[in-house]
């Protein structure tokens, strides 16, 4: 379904019916033609989360493959648009009861390059989420994207956001990204800062870690 984008905003000839997931999302892309980049991201993402909730192995891995090519790599703009096609898949999945990591760890050999792209993109989106030169609508919305990481690749920056010293939103966002995980690190660095925190984010800590019986056992 990508494809039928390029993953950029523009109008295509009509698609093959593999191709095209349904009429109405042909009529979305028909229309992203002079949307700015925040509405063509956001179509896109609903797309793909449509693709991803389609329980169809073809348009997924279509999907996944045209997102990762490596001629969408060529600027800031292009990797904002790959991180919204993955976002997009990443719900459409969880949304079926099989998280992104997992569906990665799943692909097949030929699948390999845009897997290691994927794992780039998380590397690179850590850098954005932590950088206090990016603007705050960019490290929110790279904080918000690293939920479907491993926790190897972003929890210690989840944790760092969360506890740091950055903006009351942000701190949020990261508290908010960390409900995806399980790993017992999550409690342990959350309580050990709790107390430096503001009553707001306290609460917010509070909220995520009786959210999972093994936190509240740290309590």
């Amino acid at each position: 379904a990508l494809r039928v984008l390029s993953l950029q905003p523009r109008t295509t000839a009509r698609p093959e019916p593999a191709v095209a997931v349904n009429t109405e999302l042909w009529a979305g892309a028909s229309a992203v033609e002079g949307r700015d980049d925040e509405g063509f991201r956001l179509l896109l993402t609903q797309l793909c989360e449509m693709v991803g909730r389609s329980k169809n192995a073809q348009w997924t891995e279509m999907a996944f493959a045209a997102a990762m090519e490596p001629g969408q790599w060529s600027d800031d703009a292009a990797r904002g648009n790959a991180v919204a096609a993955l976002s997009g898949l990443a719900r459409g999945l969880a949304a079926t009861g099989q998280p992104l990591s997992r569906w990665l760890a799943s692909t097949s050999d030929q699948a390999a390059e845009g897997v290691a792209r994927a794992e780039d993109l998380f590397t690179r989106t850590v850098d954005v989420a932590r950088s206090t030169e990016c603007s705050s609508d960019d490290r929110n919305a790279a904080i918000e994207f690293l939920r479907y990481g491993t926790w190897d690749q972003v929890g210690e920056a989840l944790l760092s956001i969360a506890t740091g010293d950055d903006p009351a939103h942000l701190k949020q966002a990261a508290i908010n990204s960390l409900r995806s995980f399980s790993d017992t690190a999550v409690a342990e660095e959350l309580l050990g800062e709790f107390n430096a925190q503001t009553p707001a984010i306290r609460r917010a800590m509070l909220d995520l870690l009786l959210s999972r019986p093994a936190w509240c056992d740290v309590l």
